[in-house]
């Protein structure tokens, strides 16, 4: 090879990654110039993305050309080819490439494994699982347009993607498409026939029998399906074992593969998807009163459970009642969003299904305690307790994969049971890993990041601090998925260092009680225990699990470390002679005990804004609050109603509210009309009427279409991460009604033409993030909602989604749309021009 190419490569990948791009592409044209031995695959791949950020699409599309004639088996040349069609919107493009990649062998792939699933939105370019839907919906258009037929790999990938996004019934009929072009791939059939009695729950074993054999003449599926009518009778076995043990720990292990899956699948079973779509369905025909509450009903009850918890154990810590009532909020409200909706659910299966055996999914048989609710399993848990409780039939199953035959050479074993363990994942107390960095001066205040917006500016106000490595830190720009975003802030002390240990594993170990085995075209039971030696099919093994007293489970899981945790932060504020401490105003467990700590040595503590909005006021104590910040007069009001003897002190610039450059009106370019996604639902816990709510949007988004058609205006949707409102949300919602399309940047660092902001049902801190650029913002709303946006309500007025939409119209017009903004900012400088006079 030319001597010269190493260095040239060196050269360009060092400039790529320091973003310096147009040198980037200037080393690497002239180096092809120079000699072709300079070109790579890798080479292509870099020309690709800093033509990306330098937005030339045309020079994208021909490096993207060059590279895949050229390097055609290349895992990240075909990738980035994928990802490039399927933001363009060309189906046909995108799957010969998902199919080339479907077929690579392992040793191609980064991690040297095969490709199982395509990916659900772009890494590189942007598009997201919406792209998916309109593969299947172009399906034979598409292969017709490619003269070819789509191949087994490319199949049996597709139907994990539709299982890995949710999407069962899409599953099933790309499966039943499976079953039909491919009858003697046993690979692929077996895949398929697991995703159609995956994403049928409920419908029972007849019916199941029915989907697998539905128009094909699939031998692999036809004996798939004659298994599973064979296994038919374990749910007879598990019917006569009777109603679950107040203490009984059920655990019912079922192979993949065999016919027993099919079997319980398609029994009484209830995975994550059946249990949130029962939480809404119940939620809307019950009225929940949480949607509808003035109050926040959710943060009231984890408030009286914290207190409850706190009373008798606040000694054990070393701090008052309501000092561990604050540390523990948060988990309580947490586990509630979890509970509340599975106790409901329990209560309408008992109704529904009587003594019928009811079966949950229980995943790994490692569940983490005191996880974040959007990724939380203990709702399973929850589900199983409250359903033990009403004497239902219930177990918990696991499906791990079929075990293989015992070679010749292999000796007989007993199978081991199944040991269900708790282990601590409390994502709040974890901080990230970053490096402390030592520091040259002794100041005499300390910030807990835990919450607090933004830090960096926090920083700048006081001058110098020490900053803790703290747990539920937050960057810049919150759900912001556009940006690779860094700490903008420095560390230097940590309250959890060598500290892991104190948080335990539970483990609740269980033996077997009873055996399936198929032989001779029939599934028997028996109490033999199983083992690797026999046509296992699956077993049930009990134990005990006593759950009555939560509050001792949490007693045993967390005091430890919270008492640790407590006297660590003591000794860090006398050590550093601490007589200032910073938190935010929601409340976490490390906040929570170093304010304590700080009280009783007699230093000063400041809140913090989490929000434009303050948070948890009526849980916060006058007494352990010296003064308190907010970024509005409407928060500060708020704030000094609840604490009228405590120095309040507005500070819009605390969220970059007052320094903004102001967005104009650019003529001949049509509205940006930017739906900011919210979250009416915490985990399977609606806070909002969601029916209403969701009709709200289609109603909203059905009212745009024909001003989207003519092309007046785009519509676009900005997801609240996975927690909240998100992309496939809105597609199951409104499916692409007013050609709405993604923004993921931050309302502060969107750059579309002429935007207008709107909420539905409520406000949102995004409202005053545009406003502080010139941007108008929106609330539509009908019926009740509780806001919580800390403005005045003349800055936003609330319309109905037909008034809203005849404003829209009114300001395709510049001088309308220019007006609706002067007023707005008049109105939003009110909300900052006390901050002056405050500071002043």
């Amino acid at each position: 090879m030319d001597a010269r190419v190493s260095g040239w490569r060196k050269q360009l990948f060092e400039a790529t990654s320091n973003s310096d791009w147009d040198r980037a592409v200037e080393i690497a044209d002239t180096a092809l110039e120079l000699t072709p031995e300079f070109d790579s695959s890798g080479v292509r791949a870099a020309l690709v993305r800093c033509h990306l950020a330098r937005q030339d699409l045309r020079q994208i599309d021909e490096q993207l050309r060059i590279a895949v004639a050229q390097y055609p088996e290349n895992w990240e040349v075909r990738l980035l080819a994928a990802e490039r069609e399927m933001s363009r919107g060309d189906v046909s493009a995108a799957l010969s490439h998902w199919q080339a990649l479907a077929e690579m062998p392992a040793e191609s792939a980064p991690k040297q494994r095969r490709m199982e699933a395509f990916p659900l939105e772009g890494a590189t370019f942007d598009w997201h699982e919406s792209a998916w839907l309109e593969a299947l919906e172009a399906w034979d258009l598409s292969w017709k347009e490619l003269a070819t037929k789509p191949r087994s790999r490319l199949y049996y990938c597709l139907i994990q993607t539709f299982v890995n996004m949710g999407e069962p019934f899409l599953a099933d009929q790309t499966a039943l498409r499976a079953l039909k072009s491919y009858p003697k791939d046993a690979v692929l059939s077996a895949h398929a026939v697991e995703a159609i009695v995956r994403g049928a729950p409920g419908i029972g074993v007849k019916r199941a029998v029915e989907r697998i054999l539905k128009s094909n003449t699939n031998r692999y599926a036809e004996k798939a399906a004659e298994e599973l009518a064979e296994s038919a009778s374990i749910l007879d076995d598990v019917a006569a074992m009777g109603p679950t043990m107040r203490d009984e720990l059920r655990i019912l292990t079922i192979y993949r593969g065999t016919g027993a899956f099919g079997a319980v699948r398609s029994a009484n079973f209830w995975d994550e998807a059946r249990i949130h779509a029962e939480a809404l369905r119940l939620a809307k025909r019950d009225s929940w009163p949480e949607q509808t509450a003035e109050v926040d009903i959710v943060s009231e009850r984890a408030w009286t459970f914290a207190r409850e918890f706190a009373e008798p154990r606040a000694e054990l810590v070393g701090v008052e009642t309501d000092d561990l009532a604050r540390a523990v909020f948060h988990f309580f409200k947490q586990e509630l969003t979890q509970k509340i909706p599975v106790e409901r659910i329990a209560q309408e299966i008992r109704t529904e299904f009587g003594d019928e055996p009811v079966f949950l999914d229980l995943g790994t048989i490692k569940i983490p305690y005191m996880a974040s609710y959007p990724g939380a399993r203990m709702q399973t848990i929850y589900l199983y307790d409250a359903l033990r409780r009403l004497e239902c039939n219930v177990s918990l199953v696991r499906f791990p994969r079929k075990l293989a035959a015992v070679s010749n050479a292999e000796k007989p074993r007993l199978t081991a049971m199944p040991k269900l363990s708790f282990t601590p994942a409390p994502a709040q107390l974890q901080p990230p890993v970053r490096i402390l960095e030592s520091r040259d001066t002794s100041p005499a205040s300390l910030l807990v990041p835990s919450g607090i917006r933004s830090v960096k500016r926090v920083l700048d106000r006081l001058g110098d601090a020490v900053v803790t490595n703290s747990g539920s830190a937050v960057k810049g720009y919150a759900y912001d998925q556009s940006i690779v975003q860094d700490w903008d802030y420095s560390v230097h002390a940590s309250m959890h260092h060598g500290m892991a240990d104190l948080l335990p594993s539970f483990e609740f170990t269980t033996t077997a009680s009873i055996a399936w085995r198929r032989n001779a075209g029939r599934v028997t039971s028996s109490p033999l225990a199983p083992s690797n030696a026999e046509p296992v099919v699956g077993f049930v093994s009990q134990g005990i699990i006593d759950t009555s007293d939560w509050y001792q489970w949490l007693e045993r899981a967390i005091i430890p470390y919270l008492k640790a945790l407590s006297d660590r932060a003591g000794a860090e504020l006398r050590e550093r002679a601490i007589m200032d401490v910073h938190v935010g105003d929601y409340l976490y467990a490390e906040p929570a005990l170093v304010a304590a700590q700080a009280k009783k040595r007699g230093a000063r503590v400041h809140i913090w804004p989490h929000s434009t909005n303050p948070v948890h006021v009526g849980f916060h104590a006058p007494r352990s609050v010296d003064t308190i910040h907010a970024v509005t007069r409407s928060g500060t009001t708020i704030w000094r109603d609840a604490f009228p003897d405590t120095k309040v002190s507005l500070d819009a610039n605390l969220m970059n509210l007052g320094q903004e450059e102001k967005v104009s009106f650019v003529p001949g370019e049509p509205l940006s009309v930017i739906v900011i996604g919210g979250r009416p639902v915490m985990r399977n816990l609606p806070i909002l009427d969601i029916g209403a709510h969701e009709e709200l949007y289609r109603k909203f988004f059905a009212g745009l279409q024909g001003l989207a058609d003519e092309g007046l205006l785009n519509v676009y949707f900005k997801p609240r991460g996975k927690t909240g409102e998100h992309e496939r949300w809105l597609e199951h919602l409104v499916g692409q009604s007013a050609s709405w399309r993604r923004v993921r940047e931050h309302p502060m660092r969107i750059t579309l033409p002429n935007p207008i902001y709107v909420s539905l049902s409520v406000g949102s801190s995004a409202l005053l993030e545009g406003a502080a650029r010139g941007i108008p913002g929106l609330i539509v709303k009908e019926g009740y909602a509780r806001n919580y946006l800390a403005t005045e309500a003349d800055i936003f007025p609330q319309r109905s989604s037909d008034e809203t939409i005849s404003l829209i119209e009114e300001m395709l017009r510049q001088n309308s749309w220019e007006a609706v903004c002067e007023d707005q900012t008049v109105l939003f400088r009110r909300e900052l021009r006390e901050a002056v006079s405050e500071m002043s």
